[in-house]
């Protein structure tokens, strides 16, 4: 019982962190109310809370602070992933024929294929190109949309450690 009332008297003394996260949000929906965005982060720092552990070097504040962010950086996330599929956007499909663009682009493919594998090449042309959604996608490449935001993720990182802009 003492460990939960001294759980409960630091989320006292840190909840101050969930609405300084809340309040600094550069951009919140309409639909989306405060409230529940509080409710989330208290929950989040309730359940950080418990999984603190001290000796990782971290203080309890920071931890605190990241995990709650995470979680409704997560959680708003979430929702604009779920709008995405209820109105899922038609594509413009625009075929450039410039052969200057067309030039630069077969350069940087050939460049990226030293790095990258074909597949996530494919994939991350797709996505920025061609302009396909995630549905899309997963339907051509037969992933899910987690395993697609992955291989762009990782896609991303290579080239932005590897190419020279």
């Amino acid at each position: 019982m003492s460990k939960l009332v001294s759980i409960n008297q630091l989320i006292e003394e840190h909840k101050n962190i969930v609405t300084s996260i809340i309040y600094g949000l550069p951009y919140v929906p309409k639909s989306v109310e405060y409230e529940d965005l509080k409710q989330i982060g208290l929950i989040s720092l309730w359940g950080s809370m418990k999984t603190y552990r001290p000796e990782r070097k971290m203080s309890l504040k920071n931890y605190l602070y990241m995990s709650v962010r995470r979680d409704i950086y997560d959680h708003l996330k979430g929702l604009a992933r779920d709008k995405r599929k209820a109105i899922e956007p038609q594509r413009l499909k625009t075929q450039s024929s410039n052969f200057e663009s067309e030039t630069i682009g077969k350069m940087i493919v050939s460049e990226m294929q030293k790095y990258v594998s074909d597949i996530n090449i494919a994939i991350f042309v797709d996505k920025h190109v061609h302009k396909y959604t995630y549905s899309e996608l997963c339907d051509k490449y037969n992933m899910s949309e987690g395993q697609i935001s992955n291989r762009l993720h990782q896609t991303k990182l290579k080239l932005k450690k590897r190419l020279i802009w």
